[in-house]
């Protein structure tokens, strides 16, 4: 009896055992697979970020991008100057004079221009361009309705984000996405809030200035009675609101008004956190300075 009992202990023992060995092989397993498909995943994030697109080598000056050259014109002997000990220099010389580091100047010998990779250097030129025939494709069929036809644009367009793989960087820094609005305009990777909405008339077939200055749109809609305060004007779908988004005193936004609802509007406008998107306003918002 006790034979077979001290069997069963290790017949049992040995089988938590085994279990526990393949436990481990299992977890082995595992994280090589998740190492694996985390890899894979990322690949292309690395790829992105050591490929660029400026055709220039990083490189920076080191030491052994420099030799002395001696500058000072005072001859001072030195070793070569003799064989034998005899003198065999015919160069005059100044005894009195030591070399310092200050006769030395360094030479670049690299033959290399200095660069450092800035995020410029990551933009690709030929990332997410378009052509017109590829914007109006996405574009709805047109009703002949102005207005019903100008918001079916927008809508059509919401969500569209400028590019962040082409793209300009300013000189303070701002990165500046290239979008199919810009490109209609002739001006890839300027700010497009008043082009999105110059894109969304001109293709929903709306006379409006060409220039895409939004004071100029403003002044031409006052000069034809056709600006509506707030204080005097409750809004439609198809109205073009007028921003003054830091509130300086200049309209500086522009978008389409799409729905009233109670004291809320929302609306249709690109550039928005370099998306076109719906947002949503007080009627009485202090930012609104007029409809079109």
């Amino acid at each position: 009896m006790e034979q077979k009992f001290t069997n069963e202990v290790l017949e049992k023992l040995t089988r938590k055992k085994r279990k526990q060995v393949w436990n481990r092989i299992l977890s082995v397993m595992m994280s090589i697979v998740v190492f694996c498909t985390t890899y894979i995943l990322i690949l292309p994030a690395i790829t992105k970020e050591t490929k660029t697109y400026c055709g220039s080598e990083e490189h920076i000056h080191v030491a052994e991008c420099y030799r002395d050259v001696q500058t000072c014109q005072i001859h001072v002997h030195a070793d070569d100057c003799y064989t034998d000990g005899v003198l065999i220099c015919t160069e005059e010389s100044d005894p009195e004079h030591s070399h310092t580091e200050s006769c030395k100047e360094q030479v670049l010998i690299c033959g290399k221009e200095e660069h450092i990779h800035s995020q410029a250097c990551f933009s690709d030129p030929t990332a997410d361009l378009e052509t017109e025939e590829s914007w109006t494709a996405t574009l709805p069929e047109l009703t002949g309705v102005g207005r019903d036809d100008l918001l079916a644009i927008a809508k059509s367009q919401s969500g569209y984000t400028e590019s962040s793989n082409n793209y300009l960087v300013d000189d303070d820094g701002n990165v500046k996405g290239y979008t199919r609005y810009g490109a209609w305009y002739g001006s890839p990777y300027d700010d497009w809030n008043a082009m999105f909405v110059a894109f969304c008339l001109h293709y929903a077939d709306v006379n409006y200035p060409v220039d895409v200055s939004i004071s100029a749109w403003a002044e031409a809609l006052k000069e034809q009675e056709l600006f509506k305060l707030p204080s005097d004007y409750i809004p439609k779908p198809g109205d073009i609101v007028f921003f003054d988004s830091d509130e300086d005193g200049t309209v500086d936004r522009v978008g389409l008004v799409e729905t009233i609802e109670g004291i809320n509007i929302t609306t249709f406008e690109g550039d928005s956190a370099d998306r076109v998107a719906r947002n949503t306003y007080d009627l009485f918002d202090k930012r609104i300075v007029g409809y079109g």
